[in-house]
């Protein structure tokens, strides 16, 4: 795997699309100063995300957004792809290429940011990019990429940091971490199917109990069926009682109907009486009223008015205070706006009057210099028909010019008001934007108020809340698992109790078989291998026939089985040595086996089948067993046996035992001292017992995990009272705090709109000032071009005319042009003096109107 090309757009330097190929091998970029290389190794570090954003050399991430320089404007998004050739599949990643990418896209504001990550064009994130990565070996923050001292710090420093740097480099460092996590995770999951598996166990033996219930259950529901058909008959019976008692109730209500109408006669009676009571309650009040006057009742009336009209009066004299005070303020204020404004117009009117009546002598002395010109050229014109021609252009310049002054005037004019317009627009526009800033500042004022007081208000409530919520989750799953490890330990410790029993009664049956023993306890202490144990503890058998293959093994359930003959020759040795008696051994290897006689496979259908093959043991003891009980036949009673008895051995249900010779074993038989195949051993016990300490283990481990959830589910209790009752002041605080901000979010809204509305003004103020300025360029030009003709009219006319009517005509012209300028800048001030105190007279009759309807309010 290698890196094919560096894709970046709008990357720092780099404006727009840029493609950066790299070969197999070595690749060598170059360049001078300042163009842009290590651009390059930042935009790698960039998509590979290291830990600070000083690695790529920014302040904050939107700073690598490219700016614009000096000719462009700034972008809105920076976009940097890495291409990867994975044809090895070192990344894990079904492709030949992999390309990751990242983008960065400034918000509306210009401020906030937006990160996206996106795999072969597919909306990833930096978590699975820091798999891939990881996977392939590479880190932003590793020797991927080396830089600038980098060769020199590992040269310098110890052998075991350059070792960490190695074991990071071959992702030794990341196996290791990911060893660690899984055998944490391993060690858990194993308590976890431990309890399980004990838990699963003591299902797996409820089965059998639960399916019992289940024919239990359908006997219940059987009964059920007929109780069900007994309690609707039941119903029937009462439904007929009831219907009775529901006739009786109806007789009853006829009654009480009947009473019922009389009392609301007699109450109708009362009503009557009512109002002729309240008739000469009424005549007595106004035979009163008549006795005292109707003084009285004015006076009460006027003085309960006068109260609400005081309370009334009283409010609104306090809020028209509040409001004359308020109003006061605005008139100062547009008071002395009209006052300002007056001193103003008063100025500019001052001003016109001086510059008008200097423009009436200028116009008077430029008429006078026409005329003067007018002469010298009516002199001239008669030296030649040239001549005249000339001088009639001149008068028609001068006309157009006339035509062409007004024009610029007003070109000039309207741009002055075009020009205040725009700044006016402009000025307003920035005082939004002022307001807008200032607004920002005191939000982000607030929240971080509102960050320090979470921070003092100590853990979130809600956070706390969510804790105890997953906590008593955990608690509820371990009482469970503590109520099922407990019922598990108890049936692990009733079974051990139950081995224990049955292994003592065995020990009991045995006692005095001390050869027996010894050889067991050579086994048991490992010092002699090949004992595999008495035929008694290889075997298991159903309680139902329990006693007669007991019976039909006899003595030889105490033979011991081992693996062969000189296992048995060891054995019988060591007994004699030890002089501890004698032992009928069975070695695997030498037991021969056997068929059913012919007389037992014709009585076979008579019985309850062959002993061999009503007891279960491992297939390779079967030659053992056929020894110990050969074709002996299990019937069910004495009556069956003595049916078929003869040439056969024959066991009963009940013990009794019949040979093959005709004779014939029974009676009482003590079950205490009866051996009992499957009878528990030492293993069987020392099995039992690992099983019930597991179970206890178990048991203990949850409990002690359900401790310790509970002492934290009640610290986090505390934690949260301690968090609600010293929060309280501080959450009341934040709370005001969040609706000043909210505040003061409305009002920036409000602002953001009034800017929206600035900016669209000076939009249109703008694109006036620039039709004005077009306007008046144009006009300016054409009235350069008429001077520029007036000037080559002039010359053409001094080369013909006579020296001194040239000299004279010369002068008068000079006059006449600076009395031109003169009265051209003089009407150009007077123009733009009016502009202005018309625009300040507008504006007072705005503030006069506003003005008025503040003094009408006070």
């Amino acid at each position: 795997m290698y890196l094919k090309q560096v894709e970046l757009e709008n990357f720092k330097s780099f404006g727009g699309k840029l493609t950066v190929p790299f070969m197999e091998g070595y690749t060598a970029v170059t360049g001078p100063n300042g163009s842009g290389k290590s651009n390059i190794t930042d935009a790698i570090l960039f998509v590979l995300g290291p830990k600070s954003s000083k690695a790529v050399r920014a302040g904050k991430l939107t700073d690598l957004i490219f700016d614009g320089g000096k000719s462009k404007n700034k972008a809105s998004y920076t976009k940097v792809s890495l291409v990867f050739d994975n044809t090895d599949r070192l990344m894990p990643w079904d492709d030949d290429v992999v390309r990751l990418t990242r983008h960065v896209k400034l918000s509306d504001n210009g401020v906030d940011y937006s990160s996206y990550f996106y795999v072969n064009d597919r909306k990833s994130s930096m978590t699975e990019f820091d798999s891939l990565l990881l996977k392939a070996r590479i880190s932003a923050d590793g020797y991927n990429l080396v830089q600038q001292g980098d060769v020199t710090r590992i040269v310098q420093m110890g052998a075991i940091e350059r070792r960490r740097i190695l074991d990071g480099i071959s992702g030794i460092a990341s196996f290791d971490a990911d060893i660690d996590k899984a055998r944490a995770e391993r060690s858990d999951a194993t308590d976890n199917l431990e309890r399980i598996s004990i838990i699963t166990e003591e299902l797996s033996h409820d089965l059998t109990k639960l399916d019992k219930e289940r024919k239990d259950a359908q006997s219940y529901l059987t009964a059920k069926g007929d109780l069900d058909v007994a309690n609707a008959q039941l119903s029937i019976r009462r439904l007929q009682i009831e219907e009775s008692k529901i006739q009786t109730l109806r007789s009853n209500m006829e009654r009480i109907d009947s009473e019922s109408q009389a009392i609301r006669e007699k109450k109708a009676e009362s009503e009557k009486e009512i109002v002729e009571v309240a008739g000469n309650i009424a005549a007595t009040e106004a035979e009163i009223a008549e006795k005292i006057g109707p003084e009285y009742k004015e006076i009460k009336d006027k003085i309960t008015q006068s109260l609400i009209d005081i309370a009334t009066s009283r409010n609104r004299k306090e809020k028209a205070e509040e409001d004359r005070k308020e109003s006061e303020g605005f008139k100062e204020s547009y008071e002395s706006s009209i006052a300002a404004n007056n001193e103003e117009i008063a100025r500019l009117e001052e001003s016109m009057k001086e510059a008008a009546e200097k423009l009436a002598g200028l116009k008077s002395d430029k008429a006078a210099v026409v005329a003067e010109e007018s002469d010298i050229s009516k002199k001239i014109s008669e030296t030649g028909g040239e001549h005249k021609q000339l001088q009639d252009r001149i008068e028609q310049i001068d006309k157009d010019s006339k035509v062409l002054s007004q024009a610029l005037r007003d070109a000039s004019s309207a741009h002055a008001a075009a020009e205040k317009e725009e700044t006016d627009a402009s000025n307003d526009l920035s005082q939004q934007v002022e307001r807008i800033g200032s607004l920002d500042f005191e939000i982000k004022d607030y929240k971080w108020s509102l960050e320090q007081m979470k921070a003092e208000a100590g853990p979130n409530l809600d956070d706390i809340r969510k804790r105890m919520t997953q906590v008593r989750s955990q608690e509820s799953v371990l009482e469970r698992q503590v109520k099922d490890l407990e019922e598990a330990y108890k049936k692990r410790e009733s079974e051990y109790n139950s081995i224990q029993i049955d292994k003592r009664a065995s020990e009991k049956a045995n006692r005095g078989s001390m050869a027996v023993e010894a050889i067991l306890g050579l086994r048991n202490k490992g010092q002699m291998s090949g004992i595999h144990g008495t035929v008694q503890e290889l075997a298991t058998v159903d309680k139902e026939y329990e006693t007669a293959l007991a019976v039909a093994a006899g003595g030889k359930m105490q033979a011991v089985v081992v693996d062969n003959d000189q296992v048995a020759a060891d054995a019988i040795n060591y007994l004699k040595k030890e002089r501890l008696g004698r032992v009928t051994f069975l070695p695997i290897t030498k037991m021969m086996g056997g068929k059913p006689r012919a007389k037992a496979i014709m009585s076979v259908k008579d019985s309850i089948g062959y002993a061999i093959d009503l007891i279960d043991f491992d297939e390779k003891y079967r030659n053992v067993f056929w020894y110990v009980l050969s074709d002996t036949l299990v019937v069910k009673d004495m009556d069956t046996a003595r049916r078929i008895m003869g040439g056969i051995r024959i066991v009963t249900l009940q013990g009794e035992v019949i040979e093959a010779s005709g004779a014939m074993v029974g009676g009482t038989i003590s079950q205490q001292n009866i051996l009992k195949f499957g009878a528990a051993s030492e293993d069987k016990l020392a099995e039992a017992g690992e099983r019930m300490r597991k179970a206890k283990d178990a048991l203990d481990s949850a409990k002690a995990a359900l401790a310790k959830t509970r002492d934290e589910y009640r610290s986090l209790g505390t934690e949260l009272g301690t968090a609600s009752s010293s929060g309280k002041a501080i959450s009341d605080k934040m709370a005001e705090i969040k609706g000043n901000i909210a505040q003061l979010e409305k009002s920036k809204a409000e602002v953001l709109k009034k800017q929206t509305e600035c900016r669209d003004r000076l939009q249109k103020a703008t694109a006036a000032l620039t039709d004005a300025r077009q306007a008046l360029d144009k006009a300016q030009a054409d009235m350069d071009a008429l001077d520029n003709e007036r000037e080559a009219v002039k010359a053409r006319i001094a080369e013909i005319a006579p020296v001194e009517l040239q000299n004279r005509m010369q002068g008068v012209r000079d006059r006449i042009y600076a009395l031109t300028e003169s009265i051209s800048s003089i009407a150009l001030d007077i123009s733009t003096d009016e502009s202005e105190a018309n625009g300040l007279k507008k504006q007072n009759e705005s503030y006069e109107i506003q003005l008025k309807s503040t003094l009408a309010s006070i």
